[in-house]
């Protein structure tokens, strides 16, 4: 039986994005309700077919505020649902949270506002410990359209690289192909090397210069004794130049 990978993609980007002003989204109230959800668990509990995409600045300069979460995506995306998901590597923690964006996005991006009640556990995490998402639609839908997020870092810093988190449940070798299937350019995706990887444990290093187009098309390959598994295909959108 061929299994399905789980994945969490850290996209950055190679431009700077100015973080002064950046308006603050909450997540959507409905009634007395905020569509903000999360749990930290005595232990891990993974499901094979969960798809998590994260992105984040992997730089060295961090964000004043922690946790933080800054979203960069596309004019397309204006006044559209978003769904943020969280989920630590070692499988304790997840959270999901319903956003509106605003009918105009600001150039520099918006933040999303991200009340944990575990900001001691999970504030300081890094991109491997700490992958999330934010995918187009509302939480209950299919995610595979992302848009890029940074994770306590810098919005104004210059990134010149994506990077994917994934959990390849311990497959021999992973690759991903860069807008399949008419480009020949195939990434080998890295083991991590921490010791909490229970909800990933490879990472793939995409440089942004193979990508010519607003919308990246990524297909994600594993390999088990030379047999592959179910490839898993998604998108990450990026923001207006």
């Amino acid at each position: 039986m061929k299994r399905k990978l789980s994945l969490v993609i850290l996209a950055c980007f190679f431009h700077s994005v100015a973080a002064a002003d950046t308006v603050l989204i909450e997540p959507r109230i409905v009634g007395e309700q905020t569509l903000f959800e999360e749990q930290l668990r005595p232990s891990a509990r993974i499901s094979a077919n969960r798809v998590v995409a994260s992105v984040i600045a992997p730089t060295t300069s961090q964000s004043a505020v922690r946790p933080s979460v800054h979203l960069l995506a596309h004019d397309a995306w204006s006044g559209t649902p978003v769904c943020a998901r969280w989920l630590s590597s070692d499988a304790l923690y997840e959270a999901q949270a319903t956003y509106d964006l605003p009918a105009t996005l600001p150039a520099n991006g918006v933040r999303l506002a991200y009340d944990s009640a575990y900001v001691d556990t999970i504030g300081n995490l890094t991109p491997e410990r700490l992958g999330i998402s934010v995918a187009k639609g509302e939480c209950t839908e299919q995610a595979d359209h992302f848009a890029p997020a940074i994770w306590n870092g810098d919005a104004g810093a210059p990134i010149d690289h994506i990077m994917i988190y994934l959990n390849s449940q311990s497959a021999d070798d992973v690759y991903v192909q860069v807008n399949p299937p008419d480009h020949p350019h195939f990434i080998e995706c890295l083991p991590l090397d921490h010791r909490h990887t229970v909800a990933m444990d490879r990472r793939c290093r995409i440089p942004f210069d193979v990508f010519d187009q607003g919308t990246v098309e990524l297909e994600l390959n594993a390999f088990r004794r030379g047999i592959p598994d179910d490839p898993i295909r998604f998108s990450v959108e990026l923001p207006s130049p």
